[in-house]
């Protein structure tokens, strides 16, 4: 509630012409002159005070607006799975791919390794939490993985680095979590059979 100071005890008739008023008993001198209905005067003591609400109201939401904190995007799901994935397969418990962190630092521009990251993490991802889109984006992944494993497989420079072993190491990882096949059957046996081929070709490098 404001104060709003002193009000005039005026009819509305004189209020809207700005005149003054004498505020006689039965009808003001300037309504009577002018031929007008006197509306009778203003209780100025109920007057005194207004509501606020609606002030106040916009004035603490005005208040919240600027002390809120934006809220952060939602990280995609290639996000997701490479942070679910490297929390089980590179820093949990057993490590078995704790050498995946350097390999991977020293050698980012390597397509075929970063496909199969993103293949193996979103299908580790679809299996603790069943996603059409996760498992739709691993088949994704999946194959161009393959068609850049297979690219640098033709070059006997690329061939020998320690990325395309990992590359095809982990689309081995891949099949494991996507299909229930017996060991060493099926695309498990050929990844792990050309990983072997690999290992020696580079011969005691």
């Amino acid at each position: 509630m404001v104060y709003c100071g002193p009000l005039s005890k005026a009819c509305l008739p004189c209020r809207k012409r700005k005149l003054r008023c004498d505020l006689r008993t039965d009808a003001c001198t300037q309504c009577t002159r002018a031929q007008l209905t006197c509306s009778g005067y203003r209780d100025t003591t109920a007057l005194r005070f207004r509501h606020e609400t609606n002030v106040v109201q916009q004035r603490v939401t005005a208040r919240k607006s600027t002390t809120t904190i934006p809220r952060s995007p939602p990280l995609s799901i290639y996000c997701q799975a490479r942070d679910i994935f490297y929390h089980t397969y590179v820093f949990g418990p057993s490590k078995p791919f704790e050498f995946l962190l350097s390999v991977f630092s020293q050698t980012s521009k390597d397509v075929h390794l970063s496909r199969s990251v993103d293949a193996v993490a979103l299908a580790y991802l679809n299996a603790q939490r069943p996603s059409g889109s996760a498992e739709v984006e691993a088949r994704r992944s999946y194959v161009s993985a393959l068609q850049y494993t297979s690219g640098a497989l033709q070059e006997p420079h690329l061939a020998k680095q320690d990325s395309t072993i990992l590359a095809i190491l982990l689309l081995d990882l891949y099949e494991k979590i996507t299909t229930r096949a017996p060991a060493f059957h099926g695309a498990w046996a050929t990844h792990l059979d050309g990983a072997l081929a690999l290992v020696k070709l580079r011969g005691d490098e």
